[in-house]
């Protein structure tokens, strides 16, 4: 279901097999579209896989959250999805 206002973010681990760095397959999706792109997530970074045409004004929002999944990483496993959504005009 896309979302009629706002954007929502959805990260699932593609590959987590160590402690200290995890891949993952996004998706922003928002009224209009729906764009993906590849993000590895370290203890102290985030940074795209690849390209990332069609992301955009929105590739530092993708990596602000995925710095956001790191810090929850602390030696337990990555997150096997997480979604988050912002409303119009939240940075």
């Amino acid at each position: 279901m896309l979302p009629t206002k706002g954007v929502r973010y959805e990260f699932e681990l593609r590959a987590g097999d160590t402690p200290t760095c995890a891949v993952y397959d996004v998706r922003v999706i928002d009224a209009a579209d729906t764009v993906t792109c590849v993000v590895e997530v370290g203890a102290e970074t985030a940074t795209f896989v690849g390209t990332h045409d069609g992301i955009g004004a929105r590739a530092t929002q993708v990596l602000a959250l995925a710095r956001t999944i790191a810090r929850h990483a602390d030696g337990g496993p990555w997150p096997r999805r997480v979604t988050r959504w912002r409303q119009p005009g939240v940075r």
